[in-house]
C-alpha cells in the first residue's frame, strides 16, 4: 500500500493527513508527545471495506511515525466493533 503522510504545520494545528488509494486518514496532536487522535479515517471505496485496509493503514501510520500511538477521537456506534478489534490487535488505544 502506498500512504503519503503529511505533516501540517504547528500554526495550522500540527498533526498529519495521510491519503492512500481508497481513503484518508487525519491525525491531530495531543498533550502525550507519543499519542496521536484519529479525527478521521474514511476507507471510500465501499468494495474494500471489511477486506483489512483500515488495519493496514493503522499499521502503516503508525510504523511510519515511529511507534507513535493511536486513538480514535470519536467513534460511531457502528464503527465499535472494528475500533475494539484494533484495540485488542495492539493498533490504538480506545478512549
Amino acid at each position: 500500500m502506498i500512504l503519503d503522510i503529511t505533516a501540517v504545520s504547528k500554526k495550522d494545528g500540527g498533526g498529519y493527513y495521510a491519503y492512500f488509494e481508497d481513503g484518508e486518514i487525519i491525525l491531530r496532536p495531543t498533550a502525550t508527545k507519543d499519542l496521536l487522535e484519529i479525527v478521521w479515517l474514511s476507507v471510500d471505496n465501499k468494495e474494500k471495506r471489511k477486506s483489512g485496509l483500515g488495519e493496514k493503514v493503522l499499521k502503516e501510520v503508525s510504523l511510519s511515525l515511529n511507534g507513535v500511538k493511536l486513538k480514535p477521537w470519536s467513534i460511531k456506534e457502528e464503527a465499535m466493533p472494528f475500533w475494539k478489534k484494533m484495540e485488542q490487535r495492539g493498533l490504538c488505544v480506545l478512549p
